[in-house]
């Protein structure tokens, strides 16, 4: 499901129960938009992703922050009984279908950049989130072309290889709890071997 409302739970929960009845193998998947529905919708999927997209919205998400504001508010919805993902945008806001015109009023017209899906990339992860669906190559495709495409899609790239670099560490096992955390400041910890690693983020830089 993608950013229903609560009044469709009933439903969408029913056809969760079928589908696990049907075929148990394969996960279902939701994507809201609002963290703290994160609880109500619980029947309705196996694991949950948020989906921000604050690059060039004026709007309520401008601020790029809420990339770890809204996992962690999700998680707290779900209590860490699921598992929580992140889908990073990787999209114009001035290519929403619903009516260009609307939407280049109130929009910035432009891609985020590479240290800005960095950024709400690594502020995800050190608030918890333990999978990434960046959205989206079909928007990029359909949106760009040469060049344009091929280094649009190419920061996507980079950054998705700057999380595989740090596969072992983010695999490993929970590390101690950071009390104490300067506001503006998401940390999480991983122990490897009795050593604890941190993933830290500040703004819009990574720092390991």
């Amino acid at each position: 499901i993608d950013e229903l409302p609560r009044t469709y739970v009933p439903n969408v929960a029913e056809v969760n129960d079928l589908l696990q009845e049907l075929d148990p193998d394969h996960p279902t998947w939701a994507v809201t938009d609002k963290p703290t529905h994160a609880g109500d919708l619980l029947p309705c999927y196996d694991f949950l992703a948020m989906d921000p997209y604050p690059v060039g919205n004026r709007g309520a998400r401008a601020d790029i922050s809420i990339c770890s504001g809204w996992t962690r508010q999700a998680r707290a919805g779900i209590r860490d009984f699921r598992p929580m993902w992140i889908v990073p945008q990787g999209f114009d806001w001035s290519w929403d279908p619903k009516g260009k015109e609307k939407a280049m009023a109130h929009v910035e017209k432009r891609l985020p950049t590479r240290a800005e899906l960095s950024g709400m990339t690594w502020q995800a992860i050190a608030a918890g989130a333990n999978g990434l669906c960046y959205y989206s190559f079909g928007s990029l495709l359909n949106n760009l072309k040469g060049a344009a495409f091929d280094a649009a899609w190419a920061d996507v790239v980079a950054v998705a290889r700057e999380v595989k670099a740090e596969e072992k560490m983010l695999l490993a096992d929970p590390g101690p709890v950071v009390t104490d955390v300067p506001q503006g400041l998401v940390v999480r910890t991983w122990r490897d071997g009795g050593d604890a690693a941190q993933a830290r983020h500040r703004g819009r830089r990574k720092c390991c």
